[in-house]
């Protein structure tokens, strides 16, 4: 008996979509990614809540914070593309994935509030008859620039904070992909969401220790 052929499978052709819609879909995201950026630049929006430094300005950005907003922004920015580019106008596209990425990235920022912002050190007394004077604690960590401020604290860059970004990178990249080649809400496995709490846990674990 003959072994049958199997059929090939063609390669998926790129997405095809009106231009206009397209073209529109791009200048909402422009405005969209603009907004979040103007309003993180001139207010306390993507900061830590530090009270103990009244200028906001000089309080470091919130790696929680940042991730929310990352993850909102392209969240808004999936459902967009699909309404634009779907010739029906399909506007229930949003799946458990889109939810579960978002209550995770809210569940971090919450955490990260609850911790608070990273301690100073107390001020270390001097021993008993000792002729050293008092060390002052210190100071709370300064903005320096976004990259600094989400990646590291006053001792430099943590590792905690590194794998966070790169973790939120990798799955905001996937996600893109798999919405612009599928014009839908990709669906994640259960792996990724274990993957990305842990990874969150990480942050907020050790992020108390920060100083």
């Amino acid at each position: 008996m003959p072994t049958p052929t199997p059929t090939p499978v063609s390669a998926i052709p790129p997405p095809v979509f009106d231009g206009l819609a397209f073209w529109l879909f791009v200048l909402v995201e422009i405005v969209l990614v603009g907004i979040v950026a103007v309003l993180g630049a001139r207010t306390a929006l993507l900061r830590d809540a530090d009270p103990s430094i009244a200028d906001f300005t000089q309080r470091p950005y919130s790696l929680a914070k940042s991730q929310l907003a990352f993850w909102t922004v392209i969240i808004i920015g999936t459902y967009l593309y699909i309404f634009f580019v779907n010739p029906t106008g399909v506007v229930n596209v949003l799946n458990a994935t889109a939810l579960e990425l978002l209550g995770i990235s809210m569940a971090t920022s919450a955490a990260a509030g609850v911790t608070g912002a990273p301690t100073a050190p107390a001020a270390r007394p001097p021993l008993p008859f000792s002729t050293q004077p008092v060390q002052p604690p210190a100071p709370s960590q300064r903005h320096l620039t976004y990259i600094d401020d989400i990646l590291g604290d006053n001792q430099g860059i943590n590792i905690h904070r590194l794998q966070m970004v790169l973790w939120t990178l990798v799955f905001g990249g996937v996600f893109v992909y798999l919405c612009f080649t599928g014009r839908r809400f990709p669906d994640f496995d259960q792996q990724v969401f274990i993957l990305m709490g842990i990874s969150s846990g990480t942050y907020v674990w050790f992020r108390r220790t920060e100083t």
